[in-house]
């Protein structure tokens, strides 16, 4: 990646970030019904189905935002580093679906690659496994993604599904 769009994608995360924490000091209202109004919340303090996004300083949707990700890559992302907290070996099979998804678009030449190696990526990448408590294994396979290696990931998630598959298995016995 030539220097300048490098600094671009750094300039375009840094521009990003500062548009999200603007939003978030702005008063919000959130309607109920016909003109009801509830608290003031910002979509980052509230979930809907557990805990697993809530409790985490780094939310995974603005490391997709600040990363830039398209559809496939953020949902393979996000089922990567949720799978220990909500649904196992499924949400890897998911993940990986979502990497075979981007395999076949990619080859077709229906998707535009973006580049997402600045350096910048790789703090935002790090930023994001320390806050979500990932492991080797996560890291890896979010990396990746990011940067296009889709198969490998696809592959290193179905391996992880499998085991987790084979180890609920062993315990029913």
């Amino acid at each position: 990646m030539d220097r300048s769009h490098a600094d671009e994608l750094s300039l375009t995360g840094a521009i990003r970030r500062e548009e999200r924490e603007d939003r978030a000091t702005r008063p919000r209202s959130y309607g109920i019904g016909m003109g009801q109004e509830c608290a003031m919340i910002s979509a980052n303090d509230r979930q809907h189905g557990g805990q697993h996004y809530k409790d985490v300083g780094y939310q995974h949707w603005d490391f997709v935002n600040d990363l830039g990700l398209d559809y496939f890559s953020g949902n393979a992302t996000k089922y990567v580093s949720r799978y220990k907290n909500k649904n196992g070996a499924e949400d890897l099979e998911k993940g990986a679906h979502y990497c075979d998804k981007k395999l076949e678009i990619t080859e077709e030449g229906t998707w535009q690659a973006v580049n997402c190696s600045a350096p910048e990526a790789q703090q935002l990448l790090f930023r994001f496994a320390a806050s979500n408590n990932l492991d080797n294994d996560q890291y890896r396979i979010i990396f990746d993604i990011i940067h296009g290696s889709f198969e490998t990931a696809s592959y290193a998630m179905k391996a992880m599904a499998d085991a987790l598959s084979n180890a609920k298995q062993e315990l029913r016995r």
